[in-house]
Parts: structure tokens; sequence; C-alpha cells
């Protein structure tokens, strides 16, 4: 068919049996983006679920060990503590490795 397209070009018009139907792509297609966003909805329900439930975690506990990294007062710029909790978890990393070396 392609071929004869390049050859002789787009027919003016096509049979019947050829002509698309706009009306049962669409008809298709509804119910499957209502179930996608069905299911988008249901994920964003469960991570804002799961944030709440991390925001009411307390913070990690405060290394007593001196850190090679640089401290910053954590007050408006970590309200969750994430900072702190990835910087123990560096200083954790880095004292694992030097003890067993």
């Amino acid at each position: 068919m392609a071929e004869l397209v390049r050859c002789y070009g787009e027919p003016k018009q096509l049979p019947p049996e050829m002509q698309p139907t706009a009306t049962a792509a669409k008809e298709d297609l509804q119910p499957a983006m209502l179930r996608a966003l069905q299911a988008m909805h249901q994920e964003l329900v469960s991570l804002r679920e799961e944030v709440a439930q991390l925001r009411q975690l307390p913070p990690p506990p405060l290394s007593t060990k001196p850190s090679s990294l640089p401290q910053k007062a954590a007050t408006d710029d970590d309200p969750h503590g994430l900072r702190s909790l990835a910087r123990s978890m560096f200083e954790n990393q880095a004292a694992d490795k030097n003890g067993k070396r």
C-alpha cells in the first residue's frame, strides 16, 4: 500500500470500508482515560497519606561526633529534618568505612 501511495499518490476518496471512524476510537479512549485518571488519583491520595505519616515521625537524633561537613543552623532551611537525616546517614556510612579499614 505504501508503494502504491508513493507511486500514484493518495487516493482522492477512500472506499467506505477504509474510511476512519472517529467516533469509535473516541468511545474506546474515554474509559481508558477515566481508568488512568482514577489510578493517578489513588496514587496521589496514597502519596499524601505517606507524607502525612512521615511528617509525624520524630526527627533523627543529632550526632555527637564531630563532623567534617560544614554545620548550618537547622532552623527554617530544614523544617522536616531531611538534611539532618542525610547528614547523619553520611556520617554513619563514613564511620563504617573507617572502622572496616
